[in-house]
């Protein structure tokens, strides 16, 4: 069941459509807010990994998957990799260390903070796309699909919810509806903008690469709060890129427009890191404005209340490099919980023969 559900024929309507959705490689996990505490990033590392190998498959049905091989140039600031995480950072697919990418790819930077810049191959994905590819997957496997929506705490009501729609587990992949469904004081609300443009070559060369910039400031907001986050270029499926992006904690709604002066920033970044851009108007652009369900720590859990509940949720940024994984580590929870009622069936059989 949900409230809404991905489509290629119209505009945004959840969050994931208006994700940058690049995957992340393991190796590079180590810039999830959480990844300091070391069990967290050994789950994070394996979560991705996990996501990777089901993602590279589906790469070679792109047209109907959604999901592309490219190569992604990032730049690093302030100091070059060190020795040990260039040693990490070589066991990416197609990685390579060298400041002639900056050439090879028509890139500039204006600041005097670039000190590195590395690249690699990686999945990424067009969430429209995939989305309503694994809906139809999901149907062809026999899942019956739902609109509709759910209120109030599903502990106090999981029997009437499993007797309505004939279920015998309750999995939670709400994002910010958990903050009413589980009660979760922990989730947060990160507005993020990006800005989709034509890229089949009517408005600048054909660009078939990704670039992730450096951290910045992008200004501030009406409310004098900073706009932080990436100047990237990601494309977005066979003639599409995505400009992006920036990060409001707190913020719910989307009121956001490209007149915006954090938004005008964000655009001259773009175009500074990449001339090819130069010629873009505001016209030529479209914002795409998502929530996206903040939380220091991904919840991946059978609930301690209700054993017949399972959470996924609190992605963060990272829904889609992690996705598959959470997911996975879900199925196994449950697997579990099949294995213990089955074996205390069996048990309470036996006593009743005795």
């Amino acid at each position: 069941m949900s409230k809404e559900f991905p489509s290629t024929r119209h505009l945004p309507k959840i969050a994931s459509e208006a994700a940058g959705a690049l995957w992340v490689p393991p190796e590079m996990m180590g810039r999830h807010p959480s990844s300091e505490q070391q069990d967290t990033a050994k789950l994070l590392k394996r979560w991705s990994a996990y996501s990777e190998e089901r993602y590279t498959p589906l790469s070679k049905d792109s047209r109907n998957t959604g999901v592309y091989l490219r190569e992604v140039v990032v730049l690093i600031p302030d100091e070059k990799l060190d020795s040990e995480t260039l040693l990490q950072y070589k066991k990416i697919q197609g990685f390579k260390n060298s400041f002639s990418l900056m050439k090879e790819k028509g890139l500039t930077v204006q600041s005097g903070r670039l000190k590195d810049v590395f690249s690699f191959v990686a999945p990424i994905i067009d969430p429209p796309k995939f989305g309503t590819w694994l809906m139809q997957e999901c149907i062809r496997k026999g899942a019956h699909i739902i609109q509709g929506s759910v209120r109030g705490l599903l502990t106090e009501q999981a029997e009437v919810l499993k007797m309505t729609y004939g279920v015998q587990f309750i999995i939670n992949c709400s994002g910010l509806g958990s903050m009413e469904l589980a009660g979760d004081k922990e989730m947060f609300p990160v507005r993020g903008g990006l800005l989709k443009v034509k890229n089949d070559g009517s408005l600048f060369p054909k660009i078939d690469f990704c670039v992730e910039g450096m951290w910045t400031s992008f200004g501030v907001d009406e409310a004098d709060q900073e706009i932080v986050g990436h100047p990237y270029i990601f494309t977005r499926g066979e003639d599409h890129l995505m400009l992006g992006s920036f990060i409001q904690p707190n913020r719910w709604d989307h009121n956001v427009t490209v007149s915006a002066p954090y938004v005008q920033s964000m655009l001259r970044q773009c175009k500074e890191l990449c001339p090819r851009l130069q010629a873009l108007k505001d016209s030529d652009v479209q914002l795409t404005v998502g929530i996206r369900p903040g939380r220091e720590e991904i919840r991946v859990e059978q609930d301690p209340l209700e054993p017949c509940i399972f959470h996924n949720y609190g992605h963060y940024r990272w829904g889609m490099t992690l996705n598959w994984g959470t997911a996975a580590d879900v199925g196994k929870l449950i697997d579990n919980e099949v294995t213990r009622i089955s074996s205390q069936r069996t048990k309470s059989l036996r006593l009743a023969k005795l």
